[in-house]
């Protein structure tokens, strides 16, 4: 119902605006909050968050991806950690957590959300997939909607304090809507690129006169062809979150959320022999894969939280996350490119999939004093279960130009039709589908218990210490499709980390942090000689320094860290190689940002990151001293919006984006070049009786440069967004 021809876009938009005007909404400034938010004395549910909006050059005062730590200020949280709110999410047009991470000064992409759901990225130059929603871990495969969160939070770093095992480049915590005090209703039609449609309506409020009751609604659908010729998405999201204020020290909080995602015409993974380098990137208005490839994902979630301030000296905080999901997907490799530029495509159908994730936690957090030193003391447990279930088989052939399974292996004839020159549409293999699945089995099994003692030691007003330690058992099993197990690992371990905390003066916070991280070793895939094996955990450590500053009305701030991780990778040894944990890789840098309002008019959010990765032990001596696969070791972003004065309500945006070249192959035998794109936008508000409405242009990588996002994948093309937005 939201498509219509590409060659009437320009109709829609002239329409829409002329005749639909799109919303905002106004806050009183007593109702800024983000969410309900705990604290020892009192418990709040406040009106619709102010705190990160626009007015406030989008500088968020508070920060939830402090695990054990709870909501901290940002200020004095010693953790590198950027926000990106809402409101700096509707004014870009953002509609999926790839438009987040594109934009995001310290989150490298380097794996689109159109593969297969998921969006990975590096942060200090290492792999980050974890994820948590208002703390609770969920699974990496998850298809995150973006549209009902208030925020998401992005840790650099080590996190292994906070969520026990996880990747150690960072992690990712989406915080959702909550209920408000006044009753809203917004509503946003909207063009989100191509020839697509998209509605979203965003509504709550209390549900009783005493505001006991409160409800936030969201619901969208996404449906047309995207900016990438021959891509077809569909999107629907419905969310619900409720609040009930049992006391004036308790609130329990409830959501549900149900979404389902499909792309038709995925991009595919390119992959170069060694000798063959990338040529320069292709036209990314083109679909390189096959129309008739496709990824798809239904998810369910329900959540609760219990927060309870027993007495002024003591609180108690508990949660509960259950979500079930189930992928399936058809993908398209571009596979052993030649010399020639000829290339033979392996398709891969692997079955349906599912996983079902628990995860929880309680904590208890108690003030007291010894002698003049004040501590906030938290003590409990923070856990989470991933079962994983799949069908036997996978079908994984080579294609011939006619779609039947012709050739024996992938290696590319000279006269391989399939060429870099240009994509080659064929129709899908008759007997693809002939091939069933198979039963349903349990496939793998992943438990991530944590019990956690952590001191916020308070030795005067400008000297302050963080300590904990996180004791953390990892549990992994495999088994194979007859149900028989076929790995298991189970191990435990502490992960300490400790912070120093100096204030010169109120606005300026300087800290020193040490942590540790448990990585769950590889579940080892098939082609191994140690098929089937749940390798041991890794070990990592991170020491951190850095400055926060409150300058006027923006948040600077400098962290210059180092990561020493260990390696897990293929021997690469044939015929069959293996996958082994040797040799370590370590990461450093310094990471500058700054967010919020840098005159009345202009804001700014951005930020530079300058690293030194290198290969330092490995048992391929060519590794050694090299640059990580695929990391920039510099980055550059800056986004930008300007009031323009005398306009009544004309505000003028845009970003520009710098990611550094990076490795092609772990030998650094091809380095790909940076990239530099150019985002501009505009957005209008005008009142109309007393109510706002708004209409919105951004356009990404402006200039449609075609770049290398990753060794595998090419960089989005430009890509026109606009919307009509209203409130009620």
């Amino acid at each position: 119902m939201f498509t219509f021809p590409r060659s009437a876009r320009l109709r829609p938009i002239a329409a829409f605006i002329l005749t639909f005007p799109v919303f905002t909404v106004q806050v009183d400034a007593q109702e800024a909050s983000a969410g309900s938010v705990v604290t020892l004395d009192t418990i709040h549910v406040e009106g619709r968050s102010q705190e990160g909006g626009a007015a406030s050059g989008y500088k968020a005062e508070t920060v939830q991806a402090t695990g054990p730590w709870g909501t901290r200020a940002i200020q004095d949280t010693p953790y590198s950690i950027s926000v990106v709110p809402s409101a700096l999410i509707e004014n870009t047009l953002a509609t999926s957590v790839e438009d987040v991470f594109r934009a995001n000064p310290f989150t490298q992409l380097n794996w689109p959300a159109t593969r297969n759901g998921q969006t990975y990225v590096f942060v200090r130059g290492l792999s980050v997939s974890n994820k948590t929603v208002d703390g609770l871990r969920m699974n990496s495969y998850e298809v995150d909607a973006i549209e009902n969160k208030e925020r998401v939070e992005i840790l650099n770093g080590l996190s292994g304090f906070l969520y026990g095992q996880a990747d150690p480049g960072g992690s990712v915590n989406y915080v959702l809507k909550r209920p408000t005090s006044k009753a809203f209703a917004d509503l946003t039609v909207a063009n989100p690129g191509g020839s697509s449609g998209y509605f979203h309506a965003d509504f709550g409020g209390p549900i009783d006169s005493g505001k006991r009751f409160a409800y936030r609604i969201n619901a969208v659908a996404q449906a047309g062809e995207t900016e990438v010729d021959m891509q077809h998405r569909k999107r629907q999201l419905l969310s619900a979150a409720f609040d009930w204020r049992l006391s004036e020290r308790a609130i329990l909080q409830l959501d549900y959320e149900h979404s389902y995602a499909k792309t038709d015409g995925v991009p595919p993974t390119w992959a170069f022999p060694a000798g063959i380098d990338h040529p320069s990137a292709p036209d990314t208005k083109k679909l390189w894969s096959q129309p008739w490839t496709f990824t798809r994902a239904e998810h369910n979630k329900t959540g609760a939280r219990l927060n309870w301030d027993i007495n002024d000296s003591l609180s108690f905080r508990a949660a509960a996350s259950y979500s079930n999901l189930h992928d399936h997907f058809l993908t398209y490799n571009i596979a052993s490119v030649a010399g020639n530029g000829h290339y033979t495509p392996f398709v891969s159908a692997y079955y349906p999939i599912k996983y079902k994730a628990l995860s929880t936690y309680a904590f208890f957090d108690g003030k007291f004093s010894t002698g003049s030193v004040k501590h906030l003391l938290t003590f409990g447990y923070y856990g989470n279960q991933i079962d994983g279930y799949s069908q036997p088989n996978i079908s994984q052939v080579c294609m011939d130009p006619l779609g039947t399974f012709g050739y024996a292996n992938c290696t590319p004839p000279a006269s391989s039709p399939f060429s870099v020159d240009g994509p080659l549409y064929v129709p899908m293999p008759n007997t693809f589908w002939d091939r069933t699945g198979g039963p349903w089995y349990k496939s793998s099994n992943q438990t991530n218990n944590n019990y956690v003692l952590g001191d916020e030691i308070k030795l005067t007003d400008q000297w302050s210490i963080l300590a904990g330690v996180n004791y953390a058992n990892i549990k992994a099993k495999n088994y194979d499709a007859t149900g028989k197990l076929s790995g298991a690992y189970d191990k435990s371990r502490a992960s300490p980390t400790v912070s120093v905390v100096y204030k010169p003066v109120q606005q300026v916070t300087t800290y020193l942090t040490y942590m540790e991280g448990l990585e769950q070793g590889q579940i080892v895939g098939t082609g191994y000689t140690n098929t089937g094996s749940v390798l041991s955990p890794l070990v990592s450590k991170q020491y951190e320094a850095g400055v926060k500053a409150t300058v006027g009305a923006s948040l600077l701030t400098l962290a210059v860290y180092r990561i020493e991780k260990p390696n897990q990778y293929s021997n690469n040894v044939l015929p069959v190689p293996t996958f082994v944990q040797d040799g370590q890789q370590v990461s450093q840098g310094v990471e500058l940002g700054v967010t919020g309002k840098i005159t009345d008019r202009l804001t700014a959010v951005g930020g530079v990151t300058f690293m030194n990765n290198e290969v330092k032990r490995s048992n391929d001596p060519l590794v050694v001293g090299k640059r990580p696969q695929a990391a920039a070791d510099k980055m550059a972003k800056l986004y930008l919006e300007y009031d323009v004065p005398g306009s009544n309500g004309l505000v003028l945006n845009g970003a520009v984006n710098y990611t550094g070249d990076f490795a092609a192959n772990a030998r650094n035998t091809e380095i790909l070049p940076s990239v530099v794109t150019l985002d501009l936008g505009a957005r209008y508000t005008m009142s109309v009786r007393g109510q706002q409405f708004t209409s919105r242009l951004y356009v990404t990588n402006v200039t449609g440069k075609n770049y290398w996002m990753s060794p595998s994948f090419t960089g989005a093309p430009r890509t026109i967004t606009y919307s009509l937005s209203a409130s009620f």
